[in-house]
């Protein structure tokens, strides 16, 4: 379970540095890019984990 959540922090991290990067690319608000690139974040860090637990609850059967 602590790997699963280091692995969620760390996506998250490489993530935001990426979704800040391409708002500098683009020129645009900030803010209104971030806030884009954190909702996809939230959505995808929120199944990614439960698809895990799916597996490894799979594999336990």
């Amino acid at each position: 379970m602590t790997i699963i959540a280091t692995l969620v922090v760390v996506w998250l991290f490489f993530a935001a540095l990426f979704g800040w990067r391409l708002a500098l690319k683009r020129g645009g608000d900030m803010r209104d890019a971030s806030l884009k690139v954190w909702l996809k974040l939230v959505a995808v860090s929120l199944l990614w984990p439960v698809g895990c637990l799916l597996v490894l609850l799979q594999r336990r059967k």
